[in-house]
């Protein structure tokens, strides 16, 4: 009889208060044989009469047992722990088995949940023919609807009863499993020995814990994962032949490296926690061969229990239930209020595009712009890639420089029309109003709910006068960062893996396009980690990989770094006490005095002041109050940067662009307003749209600039350069043009080389260099000498500086003409739309210039960008709504209506 050779081991690891629970209950059944307790707690334990065993806190609970028996002739052993409680009759049940079923070498009980003691926790596991370990039963409400199964592949160490010759025949529990699956591999070896393995749904126990928590104590996700693909390969590898174990072992590790990658697509949480224990149990390589050679020393059976591994449609079946029950988790937690883009927002966005398109009718067609701060980019998308990563600038004559962020930028934005890179901006700028309106739209569901108040905020948004200033004198970095700015602040907001892989693309372009915003967006990235995920830090990866070359080469020049990217171009933005009227240049209303348009932009600024600390203060919307310190950063900003002169066009200094600083304290009020007014709920229906209709004659100059003709910029062709030079330097690449454009001071002079320069060549380094290069001066004296006439050696000047044709930006009639005309060595070509052109009579085989891409640039700027986009593509359905019945149910004097 097993009552006459029992050894009840009791294992107390962690939970040495509920050791007390554990003995009271083996008292209550009065259970028979020695009661050992080995206390691994590192303290002492309350006890009453029962063998105490002391060891160190890592023993495994397989050496536990093993100490516990040793001075033992108990012919059985019943393996508990300090988180289990025996309910009545357990051990009778377990015990029936072994006395009546000599083939049965290990029995286990039905665990139920300490917490919930009507849910199974585990009734007997299994695996599948790859290894995989399940749970027969786990997490299941107990209606006797598993109490048939009794044969089982294996069952939990929790109470699991075992006759000593096979615990001991077997040397226990594997070493090299100490946290999970050991009990698992040790019935699995029992059956290969020949015996046979039960579970008794009578007999019933309460663990508050699993295996591996009572190991190591709370146990993460991640951690649980890794070490569940750690037991899984040692007994793949274990279990089968040694000869293909190398096959095994790398098909183990790439499955579940592919698996991981899967995972991280769909934006699970720890992708690679498999691959990582998966790695681990491949490289354990001597406990392999030694649990290897034990297996086959007993193995008697090879088949054992082939008929209880899971198949795998059922592992299909499960884990397809698993998926719909993550599902169900996240859509139960997603229950936060979201702004949805619904009927009214369309037909506003709607009402916004035909607006942009008649404000912006001139550049509909175009095939490239040009004017102000904005040149033509490249004709292909190749010239486009070529200049990410690229450390050679044609600005100047030619400059070697750091990997300039925003030309790597525009690159990858030209490839979105590929076939024109030029495309990508002519939309931009005729479709900016619409853009802004939705960016704007989307913008404010960072603060609100409500569909009229994000409307009011889109509209403001796409009429403020700093998107038209930058509209209409060609700033480009400032369209990109109006429309990108909103966008951001509604993605740094969310938690999800999917917003911050948005809120990176975002950050980096608001970022790239105008580095005097970093400052405000490390600020917003490092409050909302603290303030909400830690994660959130992420946002900041791409806009680094961007910028990492630049910041290094800054250091000498630190407040260089944050002038206005792309081409250098003045700004007439007032500074002092006019600068808070947010406007980027001098107010101006048409028929009314600079002072007084001034002083209107001030009454509404206070305006939109006051409705937004209302809006923080009454309507209790921190959220607003939380934009406003952006706000102020940009304005500092703005102080400190504002007077400096940051780079030169033309020999005129270049300040900073203020319009993106301003845009960023427009939001936040704009926001605050629209919501009090909103609030306002018997005077909002006309007060939205008056406040709608001031912003937009407040702005009206710029706003109409482009459609009156005002606007610097126009179409114009994809080529720089007369189409004469680009065919020529098509065939012999390298040679420089030389352009000179006479002034009222004298003559400007530019060296291009090949097909002329475009935008993704003015590079930072190119716009912020503070002395002219050698080869620039000599460029200036031969300018300064063409067009006069004298006996100067033309031929030896232009062959120095590599020049293959010359361009004069004047009418024919321009006195310059005779005088170029005059110098030997020239040949006149003719008139052309860029201006009269000349081609130097001698070919002159250029210098070779090294363009090779800064490779390490390319590298870190892929691997970064290529997980942020990961990150940033949906991956799931968007979370279902509740459908509302309009069909009332049919009930009481209902019944007799409708009968």
């Amino acid at each position: 009889m097993i009552r006459d050779s029992l050894a009840v081991v009791v294992v107390t690891r962690r939970h040495p208060e509920r050791l007390s629970a554990t003995l009271a209950s083996l008292a209550a059944d009065k259970v028979p044989g020695t009661v050992i307790v080995v206390n691994l707690t590192g303290d002492s334990v309350p006890l009453t009469g029962q063998m105490e065993i002391v060891g160190p806190p890592t023993l495994s609970l397989s050496h536990a047992v093993d100490r516990a028996i040793a001075d033992s002739s108990a012919e059985t052993v019943w393996v508990l722990r300090d988180d289990t409680s025996v309910r009545s009759g357990a051990f009778a049940a377990l015990a029936s088995i072994l006395d009546t079923s000599p083939s049965v070498g290990v029995v286990g009980p039905k665990q139920m949940d300490a917490q919930s003691p009507v849910t199974i926790r585990e009734m007997g596991e299994s695996m599948t023919r790859s290894g995989y370990a399940l749970q027969i039963a786990e997490r299941e409400l107990d209606q006797a609807q598993f109490d048939r199964t009794t044969d089982v592949l294996a069952v939990g160490e929790a109470g699991m009863l075992v006759r000593r010759s096979v615990w001991t025949s077997l040397n226990g529990f594997d070493p090299a499993l100490p946290a999970l699956g050991g009990a698992l591999d040790f019935c699995f070896r029992a059956r290969s020995a020949g015996w046979l393995v039960e579970v008794v749904p009578a007999a019933v126990i309460d663990t508050a814990v699993t295996s591996f928590e009572a190991l190591v104590g709370d146990v993460t996700e991640s951690q649980a994962e890794r070490e569940e693909a750690r037991a899984r390969a040692h007994r793949v590898l274990v279990y089968g032949p040694s000869l293909v174990r190398p096959f095994r072992a790398f098909g183990l590790t790439f499955a579940a490296l592919i698996r991981g990658f899967g995972r991280f697509l769909r934006k699970r949480a720890n992708p690679f926690a498999e691959w990582r224990g998966s790695v681990a149990g491949v490289l354990d390589l001597g406990a392999i061969a030694r649990s290897h050679r034990s297996y086959r020393a007993m193995m008697t059976n090879p088949a054992a229990g082939g008929r209880l591994f899971v198949s795998s449609s059922d592992l299909r079946h499960r884990r397809a239930m698993q998926r719909d029950d993550e599902l169900a988790k996240q859509e139960a937690a997603d229950v936060a209020p979201r702004l949805e883009f619904r009927s009214a927002a369309m037909w506003f966005t709607g009402i916004a595009t035909v607006l942009g398109m008649v404000l912006g009718g001139r550049f509909l067609g175009s095939t490239a712009l040009s004017g102000g701060a904005l040149i033509p980019m490249p004709a292909t998308v190749t010239e486009a890639w070529d200049a990410i990563g690229a450390t050679w600038s044609d600005v100047a004559g030619g400059m070697n420089g750091a990997p300039d962020g925003f030309a790597a930028l525009m690159g990858i934005v030209g490839s979105l029309t590929w076939w024109n890179p030029n495309l990508i901006v002519v939309t931009l700028f005729a479709f900016a109003i619409p853009l802004s309106f939705v960016a704007g739209f989307i913008g404010a569901g960072s603060l609100t709910t409500h569909s009229r108040v994000a409307i009011v905020v889109g509209a403001g948004w796409a009429l403020l006068p700093t998107l038209h200033v930058a509209i209409s004198e060609g700033r480009i970095t400032a369209v990109l960062a109006h429309i990108a700015l909103p966008l951001f602040a509604r993605a740094i907001m969310g938690s999800t893996i999917l917003s911050l892989g948005w809120a990176s693309i975002l950050g980096a372009i608001v970022w790239v396009s105008v580095p005097a915003l970093a400052p405000a967006i490390v600020t917003v990235v490092i409050i909302r980690a603290v303030t909400g995920t830690p994660t959130a830090m992420f946002a900041l990866a791409l806009p680094l990989a961007f910028e990492w070359p630049r910041l290094i080469e800054s250091i000498s020049n630190p407040a260089a770094y944050f002038a206005d990217r792309g081409v250098p171009f003045p700004t007439g933005a007032p500074h002092g006490v006019v600068s808070l009227t947010l406007w980027p240049t001098i107010p101006s209303f048409p028929g009314v005095d600079t002072e007084i348009a001034t002083l209107v932009t001030f009454v509404v600024v206070a305006v939109c002041l006051s409705l937004t600390v209302i809006a923080v203060v009454v309507a209790e919307n921190p959220r607003v109050g939380a934009l406003l310190l952006p706000g102020a950063i940009a304005l500092l900003t703005w102080a400190a940067l504002g007077p400096l002169t940051l780079a030169t066009a033309d020999g005129q200094p270049v300040g900073l662009f203020p319009g993106p600083l301003y845009d960023v304290v427009w939001f936040g009020l704009l926001s605050g307003a629209a919501i009090t007014i909103s609030a306002i709920r018997f005077a909002a229906g006309f007060l939205a749209p008056i406040a709608v209709a001031v912003i937009a004659a407040v702005g009206f100059v710029p706003l109409t600039a482009v459609a009156t003709g005002m606007s610097l910029v126009s179409p114009s062709s994809v080529r720089t350069l007369p189409a004469y030079v680009q065919a020529e330097t098509t065939v012999h690449p390298g040679g420089a043009t030389l352009i000179l454009t006479p002034t009222a001071d004298g003559i400007r002079a530019e060296l291009q080389r090949d097909a002329g320069v475009t935008l993704v060549e003015w590079t930072a380094a190119a716009a912020t260099r503070r002395t002219l290069a050698e080869h620039e001066s000599a460029i200036a004296e031969l300018a300064a000498n063409l067009i006069v006439e004298s006996d100067f050696d033309v031929a030896a000047a232009v062959a120095e500086a590599g020049i293959r044709f010359l361009v004069l930006e004047a009418p024919p009639t321009a006195p310059e003409v005779s005088a170029i005309a005059s110098h030997a060595g020239l040949t006149s070509v003719g008139v052309t739309d860029r201006g009269i052109l000349w081609r130097v009579n001698e070919m002159i085989e250029a210098s070779p210039v090294n363009r090779s891409p800064d490779l390490t640039f390319r590298v870190i700027l892929g691997l970064i960008g290529l997980v942020t986009l990961i990150a940033a593509i949906p991956t799931s359905l968007p979370r279902r709504r509740p459908v509302m019945d309009d069909l009332a149910p049919v009930t009481g004097e209902g019944d007799d209506e409708h009968s």
